[in-house]
């Protein structure tokens, strides 16, 4: 069993230096002409040319989805923590599981 397990863990898990941020030797080279090419990318803009871009619209998009997100978030942890000291944890696990499933179904 255990063979089993570590052969799928050997083409799961991936132990590169650059997966950590270190840099293999003699890949400064490249590693230097990489961030020439990407230099357009790091300067900064003005908002005309921003807006232009795809990045910012992603990163809109992601600020647009975040807030309601944390907002709702903010809200049931609120809930979820008054229910907590007034209901046995059980019963509201089983009522949470509950619920989850009605809506996912």
């Amino acid at each position: 069993m255990w063979v089993l397990i570590l052969r799928l863990l050997a083409f799961v898990f991936w132990n590169r230096p650059e997966d950590i941020g270190q840099v293999v030797v003699g890949a400064l080279e490249q590693q230097a002409e990489t961030v020439a090419s990407n230099a357009e990318l790091y300067r900064n803009h003005t908002l005309g040319e921003a807006v232009k871009r795809r990045h910012y619209w992603i990163m809109a998009d992601a600020a647009v989805m975040f807030g309601p997100y944390a907002l709702s978030f903010s809200i049931i942890m609120l809930i979820g923590g008054a229910l907590a000291d007034r209901v046995p944890l059980n019963l509201l696990l089983v009522a949470t599981l509950v619920c989850w499933v009605g809506l996912c179904c």
